[in-house]
């Protein structure tokens, strides 16, 4: 499958999750995440503790600030509404969605088709002044010095942009080659790409 197909399936399942019942929508995130830890459970298992306390965070500021039913024995003047927690999970659910959809994408594709996709699909914007070379550049070296676990030298947690842009211009590349593969769609990439705009639409319409 091409990468842009597998990106074109993840936005077809961000639409999706909008529109769904919270009972599809615990039965796909049980079905995504149990696939996602057989599949790529490194990748999912990082991906998760990274944003952990943003998870915890997002869920706390909807329980205590969306209007509803109150909970009915807490006495503190804050107090969290039912709706408030039910939309907290929802869209708890909905980010674990898509992190499982990304793992999945990143275990089964190669560095190089991935960055490869990537570049194609910036490549329009070429016209617009964006530099699709660069860009791909970087995130092949953020995706290195992630999966290492190497800091940058000389680089802190706020100034990665900065640091990546004296790696390219220092020429302090890892060592190997920057590997961009631009794959070609096939007839079955054209055909899944037709089924998932009918998917879409359907969603949207219905």
């Amino acid at each position: 499958m091409h990468v842009l197909v597998k990106f074109f399936c993840l936005a077809s399942l961000a639409l999706a999750l909008s529109f769904m019942q919270h009972n599809q929508l615990v039965i796909l995130v049980c079905v995504l995440s149990c696939v996602a830890f057989i599949f790529s459970a490194r990748v999912f298992t990082y991906s998760l503790r990274r944003v952990k306390w943003l998870l915890i965070i997002l869920i706390i500021i909807y329980t205590f600030s969306t209007p509803g039913e109150y909970f009915q024995y807490w006495k503190m003047p804050l107090r969290p509404t039912y709706e408030g927690l039910v939309a907290g999970l929802s869209q708890m659910l909905n980010i674990v969605a898509i992190l499982a959809g990304l793992a999945l994408i990143m275990s089964s594709t190669q560095r190089a088709k991935l960055i490869g996709g990537l570049y194609q699909l910036l490549s329009p914007l070429k016209s617009l002044g964006v530099d699709a070379e660069k860009f791909a550049v970087r995130i092949w070296l953020t995706l290195h010095y992630a999966e290492s676990r190497q800091p940058l030298m000389g680089s802190n947690m706020f100034d990665l942009d900065g640091a990546l842009d004296a790696h390219l211009s220092h020429g302090q590349l890892p060592h190997t080659f920057v590997t961009i593969d631009v794959d070609i769609f096939k007839p079955q990439d054209y055909m899944l790409t037709f089924c998932l705009l009918l998917g879409m639409l359907y969603w949207v319409v219905l």
